[in-house]
């Protein structure tokens, strides 16, 4: 590109989006500064080159709810292993912020609020149930 050129923004956005080159790559391609395109990339608030809100969220989701599970299996584990009070209370506090993160998820996206509260009663059942009989002994 020419000195008297204006950089062709819609192509490096293009670029930006779609490409898996650095931002170096790019840079260098179209004749801008790293500067210039972080500053463009703030100002029109372009996304996230990692990946989007609703795909962190749902990573965020899947990892808590595996942690979840794993937990109620180990409460219900046939060897008898069994979580301590600070493990439970742990448990209880990841639940209450699962339940938290979906709900405000929700308020975005109706048609995908039912899954993780369908998932999180199961899961709260067990549990339940499971402290219950913890209390007994």
């Amino acid at each position: 590109m020419d000195e008297t050129q204006a950089p062709d923004w819609a192509a490096i956005r293009h670029a930006y989006e779609h490409s898996d080159d650095t931002l170096r790559t790019i840079c260098e391609r179209f004749g801008v500064t790293k500067g210039q395109l972080e500053h463009r990339q703030r100002r029109e608030r372009w996304p996230s080159r990692r990946s989007t809100l609703r795909e962190r969220q749902t990573a965020t989701f899947d990892k808590i709810f595996g942690v979840l599970e794993q937990q109620v299996g180990k409460l219900a584990s046939a060897t008898g292993a069994t979580l301590g009070d600070k493990e439970t209370q742990q448990l209880a506090d990841i639940i209450k912020n699962f339940e938290k993160m979906a709900h405000l998820s929700g308020h975005d996206s109706k048609d995908e609020a039912p899954r993780p509260r369908r998932d999180m009663q199961e899961l709260r059942a067990k549990l339940a149930k499971r402290l219950e009989q913890r209390s007994r002994r």
